[in-house]
């Protein structure tokens, strides 16, 4: 009794699943195709020598211009200075409260409050953040986050000289602006 032939034509593999080889051996299906793209000796005298350039190396990522090096090493730059002033704008209450709460005579609540109130306006910006950087692009988001938050911190002495209120929502936009710049820099990447 016969089978049937093995089908020209591969069958393709689930991904993931084990492909095996049946039928002759892999050398032998090797040594077959490599006399055929060799020829026979007659076509190979007959026939003009072709040089081939060799295939471009594959990156994993494209070559870059000098000058657009340049620009992406800048921009790298810009985003580490970024992520330095925001992260210094985030802790420097926590220094910073220790002398202002014996200067105003704070309670550990109102400590408490003032720490807070910053995390309140960076929840909130979380969200809207990414949505405006993928629509106005991360390094318009994050220019005007660099510059909230660095207003918010620029005016919170004079804001905790005003009151508790005023210092509340000078941390507030402090954190207005450090929300966007998560999803501001991804944009920017």
């Amino acid at each position: 009794r016969r089978t049937a032939a093995p089908s020209a034509r591969p069958m393709a593999a689930a991904p993931g699943a084990k492909t095996t080889f049946t039928g002759k051996s892999l050398s032998a299906v090797s040594a077959r195709v490599a006399s055929a793209r060799q020829g026979s000796a007659k076509e190979r005298r007959s026939a003009p020598v072709a040089r081939a350039t060799p295939p471009p190396k594959a990156t994993s990522s494209p070559v870059l211009e000098p000058m657009e090096e340049k620009k992406r090493w800048a921009m790298v730059f810009c985003l580490f200075c970024a992520f330095v002033l925001c992260n210094l704008d985030k802790v420097n209450m926590s220094v910073a409260i220790v002398p202002m709460a014996e200067q105003f005579n704070w309670s550990g609540t109102e400590k408490g409050l003032v720490q807070s109130a910053f995390f309140w306006g960076y929840t909130f910006t979380q969200v809207p953040g990414g949505f405006l950087a993928s629509k106005l692009g991360g390094k318009t988001v994050l220019l005007w986050g660099v510059l909230l938050w660095s207003f918010g911190t620029l005016i919170a002495p004079w804001c905790a000289n005003m009151g508790m209120g005023a210092l509340l929502a000078s941390r507030f936009i402090v954190g207005l602006g450090e929300g966007v710049a998560p999803a501001a820099a991804t944009g920017v990447l």
